[in-house]
């Protein structure tokens, strides 16, 4: 009854987002309206209860069993996505610099959601390590192949609390449960894809997404003409993950497994890629505040890139794709 559910949250959000109290003729409209919705047949057996409120008239607009309890579920996302519109404005934008200060190499978090993110690169004709490329081609540009200092990263923006202790222990390896910080790549998961290998008994092959020596693969998969199941495990809390089962030839699976540690992933991800590239880090990585006390970024900086991604985009994200990750992060905001 998932539909069911939404259209009692959808018009609860309507009311929320209701500029002006309704004039007396529009409650009979509004009411109308909505049995014309809950009459559908798609959703005529459906079990769901709708309240809303003119809330600056203090009236009720249309109650249906209203007092009973539900299971919201992924109907939240849609109060937290008009929350962040609301409080952030739909002009705002998550900003990500990647800057040089001194000898150092400065990386100021946003609590950016759609970094790496797959899906909105693909709505720009672009790949995950799109931003970090920018960077490459930055630092290429000004001539410098090694950062003679440290690569100091700010993810203050947001608490270190990355796991909800609410959230259930026994699911932390699905993508759904994904670790929420400052600084996040690729929804804070490892995108793994297993494929035959050339015949029967040998081993299969698993790929990895983004390419990173953050994560350990441990492969005990193998190609079998007969069976095919496939099972992908992180050991613990840890970043290794085993790949097993058996997998049929022309077959292939798709499976995402959260990463712990999701600054460390990224910026793991983000060194291992400017090595590709031919360009080094002589330092170490340190985490430490840039930002100044308002949050704005320290003057002194040479800025290589700054990453943007608009609000618009990340409510698509959440709601069209049911993205917890992504609305996480927007109410953290």
């Amino acid at each position: 009854m998932k539909y069911a559910h939404a259209v009692a949250a959808c018009l609860a959000v309507a009311s929320l987002l209701a500029p002006a109290p309704l004039a007396a003729q529009d409650y009979a409209a509004q009411k109308a309206r909505i049995d014309a919705v809950l009459a559908d047949p798609g959703v005529k057996d459906m079990h769901g209860g709708v309240c809303i409120v003119d809330v600056l008239a203090s009236k009720p607009v249309y109650s249906l069993r209203e007092a009973e309890l539900f299971i919201p579920a992924s109907n939240m996302k849609l109060l937290t996505t008009a929350a962040a519109l609301d409080q952030l404005g739909a002009d705002f934008s998550f900003q990500t610099t990647f800057a040089l200060r001194g000898q150092d190499m400065v990386v100021i978090a946003s609590g950016d959601p759609g970094l790496g993110d797959e899906r909105i690169a693909r709505k720009h004709n672009a790949t995950i390590e799109a931003p970090f490329l920018a960077v490459v081609a930055a630092l290429k540009k000004a001539g410098i192949t090694v950062v003679p200092g440290d690569l100091v990263v700010d993810i203050t923006v947001f608490d270190t609390q990355y796991f909800n202790p609410n959230w259930p222990a026994n699911q932390r390896d699905t993508w759904y449960q994904a670790e929420v910080a400052g600084l996040n790549f690729n929804d804070n998961c490892i995108d793994l894809r297993c494929a035959p290998g050339a015949a029967d008994g040998e081993p299969a092959i698993v790929e990895m997404s983004p390419e990173t020596r953050y994560v350990k693969i441990i492969n005990k998969a193998v190609t079998d003409s007969t069976r095919h199941i496939v099972r992908f495990q992180r050991h613990g809390v840890s970043n290794t993950i085993t790949a097993s089962g058996n997998i049929k030839a022309r077959g292939s699976e798709f499976y995402s497994v959260p990463i712990t540690d999701p600054p460390a992933f990224t910026m793991q991800t983000f060194v291992d890629l400017l090595a590709r590239n031919g360009i080094g880090i002589a330092g170490k990585v340190r985490w430490e505040r840039v930002r100044k006390p308002d949050g704005s970024p320290p003057e002194g900086l040479t800025v290589l890139y700054r990453r943007e991604q608009n609000l618009g985009e990340l409510v698509w994200r959440s709601n069209t794709f049911s993205q917890n990750f992504v609305a996480e992060c927007l109410f953290k905001s």
